[in-house]
């Protein structure tokens, strides 16, 4: 993460809270190199533009996940049609052990 002025300095803009917004490398590179702006919204969160000045909707936030992710994935795998086993299951390097174990136990419940 690095800090962009959204009133660039050479313009004016101070180093202050008010005008910095903490972007990560690949959005202030866009912001700089290709013509985005960013501007903070009345809720003090960042709004961006593309070259034309329109907005860039704001990406809704991954769901959150539910009190067993574990069976829950499974289960909507299967409502889909899928049924997991220890090739379609999931990567082993995302997840943790315990998940892994646990999706292990899932799909050999022996």
């Amino acid at each position: 993460m690095s800090a962009h002025h959204i009133l660039h300095w050479a313009d004016g803009g101070p180093t202050s809270l008010d005008n910095l917004v903490l972007l990560c490398p690949s959005h202030h590179r866009g912001v700089h190199e290709t013509g985005f702006t960013v501007k903070l919204g009345r809720d003090r969160l960042p709004r961006f533009f593309n070259r034309a000045g329109v907005r860039i909707p704001n990406q809704a936030p991954p769901p959150a996940l539910g009190p067993d992710p574990v069976e829950e994935t499974l289960r909507t795998h299967r409502l889909r049609g899928v049924d997991p086993d220890d090739w379609t299951g999931v990567c082993r390097r995302q997840v943790s052990d315990e998940s892994w174990l646990r999706f292990q136990e899932a799909l050999d419940p022996s």
